[in-house]
């Protein structure tokens, strides 16, 4: 994508709302991507309450990474506005 292209791009994204740009990054209505409501309950103190979660199908997330990673460098998961750069 030409830097031109991906400034039209990221423009035309920054005038959807939060959820849609986040279900947009994760790829949502496509094949094995879901978003789904969870709740959150506290190790402590504070309330309960509910949070979105995005899930992908197995034969997406290869391999399986069970901890925090020190550089994320796998492109399919990088928005197409910040794919160029």
């Amino acid at each position: 994508m030409s830097p031109a292209a991906a400034c039209v791009s990221a423009a035309n994204s920054m005038r959807l709302t939060p959820l849609l740009r986040l279900d947009r990054m994760e790829s949502i209505g496509k094949p094995g991507n879901f978003r789904r409501r969870i709740r959150v309950v506290p190790r402590r103190h504070g309330c309960r309450c509910e949070a979105f979660a995005y899930f992908k199908a197995r034969f997406l997330a290869a391999p399986v990474h069970t901890g925090y990673l020190r550089s994320y460098e796998d492109r399919r998961f990088v928005p197409p506005w910040r794919r160029g750069m």
